[in-house]
């Protein structure tokens, strides 16, 4: 369950905070059995530069290559049993210029080409990353344990910007994210009901094995479902698992059908034709929490708490909540941040059992996460009379 699970570098506010990289290891696994080194192009250790991270102590690249028990781990506070390494560079150096740990242009310079996570009591890589254009790079024959591993090039259209990094999740999924990740709960309220080949049924009478309408794969069997409950105090301390409320009509006619509850980072289709416009594309997935500038949608209070339903299937799916087209659970590596040590435990066991592939599991649309583009997009959309989610949605794909 190892991997490297975030890479902040190169975004324009470098300078605010140290680049870094962090490394999740899971419930049971042994640091002492994981190496992280970094390479020059030529397949050489980077010794690169030193600093210290302030939430751990743990010093930036030293001698190109480092076995994660001699860093100090952060416990996950969400999930114990996980733990996070994280490595940092120094803020800025001598010249005032922010200190990068990758950069494809400095060749055998203070900055790193690859990253590499490996284990040494398997012999055998777990992750590795470079920058370039090309869709792997054999790192050359040399130095540390990686040498004439294959890294991954962690893509050119999925560009970080200002506040955000390359996040990763367990399959190797890349995106670009905030580097303080929001409460990434995916999932939807009690009550809400989903289309099924019999008819709407409430996500909490969802059970394993039952078939659930999508719009691209028709029926769907149900490999898992998750119920996590946020008090009170939980919701209080963490203001972003407050309820996201969706009014009937306000993404189009009848869309929802009924008010519809979801959590922040809960994700609803859109689409339209400035949507093609704009993207290129029909059809995007937005978190509901970022279309609160749209009528009808806001953030709700929980005096007593929010119960929320995952619903995961063997890729990531568009169902029918309250009519409205909507994600299943979409495995990354926030999702597991998120859920609690027994479900952790049932979801590996589901994945065992169901033989689901590594790697497999991509975004069932592109996936938007930027405030201020969301907001622009929906003034467009009211300004010319449109509705986020037009008449013209596909229905759900036949059995």
């Amino acid at each position: 369950m190892a991997f490297i699970s975030e890479i902040h570098f190169r975004t324009g506010d470098a300078a605010a905070e140290p680049e870094f990289l962090e490394i999740a290891l899971g419930p049971g696994e042994d640091p002492a059995d994981f190496t992280v080194s970094f390479y020059n192009s030529d397949g050489t250790l980077n010794n690169g530069t030193t600093g210290v991270d302030a939430n751990t102590g743990n010093n930036a690249i030293i001698n190109g290559e480092v076995s994660l028990d001699t860093l100090v781990g952060v416990p996950d506070p969400d999930n114990p049993g996980f733990t996070i390494y994280r490595i940092s560079g120094t803020t800025v150096n001598a010249s005032g210029t922010p200190n990068l740990l990758f950069d494809a242009t400095n060749s055998n310079g203070t900055e790193a080409n690859y990253v590499t996570l490996y284990n040494t009591n398997t012999n055998t890589l777990v992750d590795g990353y470079g920058i370039g254009t090309s869709p792997t790079i054999t790192i050359p024959a040399g130095e540390g344990v990686a040498a004439g591993e294959v890294a991954t090039q962690l893509p050119t259209n999925v560009s970080p910007g200002g506040g955000e990094s390359y996040q990763i999740d367990i399959f190797g999924n890349i995106t670009a994210g905030p580097r303080t990740p929001d409460d990434a709960v995916l999932c939807f309220g009690r009550d809400t009901r989903i289309l099924t080949p019999d008819g709407e049924v409430a996500v909490q009478d969802l059970r394993v094995g039952d078939l659930v309408l999508t719009l691209d794969h028709g029926p769907q069997l149900l490999r898992w479902v998750g119920v996590s409950h946020w008090s009170a105090a939980d919701i209080a301390a963490k203001p972003k698992l407050r309820p996201i409320r969706i009014a009937a009509g306000a993404l189009g006619a009848s869309l929802p059908h009924r008010d519809l509850l979801v959590s922040f980072q809960h994700r609803m289709l859109l689409r339209s034709k400035i949507m093609t416009r704009q993207y290129d594309t029909a059809e995007i997935l937005a978190p509901a929490g970022k279309l609160t500038s749209a009528p009808g949608i806001e953030a709700v209070s929980a005096e007593a708490g929010f119960t929320y339903y995952h619903l995961l299937f063997d890729r990531h799916e568009v169902l029918f909540a309250e009519g409205a087209p909507s994600e299943s659970l979409f495995l990354g590596a926030e999702t597991y941040k998120t859920l609690r040590p027994q479900q952790l435990s049932d979801l590996a066991a589901t994945l065992r059992c169901a033989a689901l592939p590594e790697g497999e599991m991509q975004p069932a649309r592109k996936i938007e996460q930027k405030q201020k583009r969301l907001a622009a997009l929906i003034e467009r959309h009211q300004r010319n009379g449109h509705a986020l989610v037009s008449a013209e949605t596909q229905k759900p794909q036949a059995a």
